[in-house]
């Protein structure tokens, strides 16, 4: 499953970043240590074990901050390295030979922060384990309350720090990574939900196809019958006749190998439903719908484009007109037809209404899907250009010279 493929470049952290925790771990060491030993009256005493601490804490931090990828797979309940569990809990244990330093604060919060209850109790243990046993825990006699609590407070003030942030940190994590698992998994689903809709459209290509083929079929039939049938005929006629058969039979060849191409079956109106019987239709439902045709073309210039670019540009005014009808009620539709040296360009825009901003980037469908996987398929291409005010789309399809 590819759904945390970047944990490991996300848990990797840069070289730079590596060596800032380093340099504020060794020089925040040295300033606690050097305050904390300057203000003890047995220097001598604490000097070797503060120092063999430091070093010691040094060489098991890079082990205490290690991370896996797993860490951030939701479905995991790996926390972690042992090697990590083990390096931070040794460094938290010397909280009490060289005080509180910040390479142990920061091993004890990595560990605390690993999403596991055990690793966060293991080293806020060891830190509360250490300071108790370095310390004379009696108190004398008569002391206030306020002592008390103030004494009691310096032995568990680290371990107290660190429960609270890794909880914090923890939770944070969680609500992260379940966040990101979920964001990917919703990415997956739209891309599963666009496949499906691309091949839902591909089906819709090839039943159109099928639709066609069978009339260019039919018809070679018809004439192949004549020739066999009819004796009347004259060699012009049945000349003639030839002629239609072997021109069906080549369209029906190209035909079934764009829809050998396309593949699969579905949808239903009929494919060879052109643009003006879709435009006279929408006009009889109310709408106001104008075909403009630029210098160099005309209704014949549809007739330019291959069965399936013409069922490809049917589909999408078909698809277009719908829209207009359900976001903008009432605007006028233009749809203008113009020619480029290798292909024809169709544009349809209309005005949007207050109810299409209304549901602007809410429609469910996959519309344009389909008309882009269309235009694709035959070499063509769709440009949409949605603005606050106005919505329009341009297809590109080839000419049949070029295909």
């Amino acid at each position: 499953m590819k759904l945390f493929r970047k944990s490991d470049a996300m848990l990797q952290r840069p070289l730079w970043l590596k060596l800032v925790i380093a340099a504020v771990a060794l020089i925040g060491d040295f300033l606690v240590a050097s305050v904390r030993l300057s203000s003890s009256e047995v220097v001598e005493d604490r000097l070797v074990p503060t120092f063999a601490a430091m070093i010691g804490t040094w060489i098991l931090l890079p082990f205490a901050l290690r991370h896996t990828a797993a860490e951030r797979d939701p479905r995991s309940t790996q926390p972690g390295p042992r090697s990590a569990l083990v390096a931070a809990t040794i460094i938290s244990a010397t909280v009490s030979i060289a005080e509180v330093r910040p390479s142990v604060f920061m091993a004890a919060f990595s560990a605390a922060s690993r999403r596991s209850r055990l690793w966060m109790a293991v080293v806020c243990v060891a830190m509360l384990v250490s300071k108790l046993a370095a310390t004379d825990i009696s108190i004398p006699a008569g002391e206030s309350f306020a002592y008390k609590l103030g004494y009691f407070g310096s032995l568990v003030y680290p371990a107290l720090i660190v429960l609270v942030v890794g909880l914090v940190r923890s939770n944070q994590k969680e609500r992260t990574i379940a966040l990101q698992a979920q964001a990917e998994l919703t990415h997956e689903e739209m891309a599963t939900r666009e496949n499906f809709a691309r091949q839902e459209e591909r089906d819709r290509i090839a039943r159109d196809m099928h639709d066609t083929l069978s009339h260019r079929l039919s018809m070679i039939a018809v004439y192949a019958g004549g020739l066999a049938y009819r004796k009347d005929l004259d060699p012009e006629e049945t000349r003639k006749s030839a002629r239609t058969i072997r021109d069906e039979a080549e369209a029906a060849v190209g035909d079934l190998r764009e829809a050998l191409h396309s593949l699969r079956s579905e949808g239903r109106i009929d494919p060879r439903e052109g643009v003006d019987s879709l435009v006279e239709r929408s006009r009889r439902a109310g709408m106001d719908v104008e075909v403009r045709y630029k210098q160099g073309t005309g209704p014949q210039s549809l007739a330019e484009l291959s069965t399936m670019a013409g069922h490809a540009l049917n589909r999408a005014v078909q698809e277009g007109l719908t829209n207009a009808r359900k976001h903008a009620p009432g605007e006028p539709v233009t749809i203008t037809i113009a020619a480029l040296a290798d292909a024809l360009l169709i544009t349809m825009s209309n005005p949007v209404g207050p109810a299409g901003k209304k549901e602007s980037g809410n429609s469910g469908g996959y519309g344009i899907v389909g008309m882009r996987e269309r235009a694709s398929v035959v070499g063509g291409s769709l440009q949409v250009n949605d603005e606050d005010d106005r919505f329009s789309w341009t297809l590109r399809l080839p000419r049949k010279e070029v295909q």
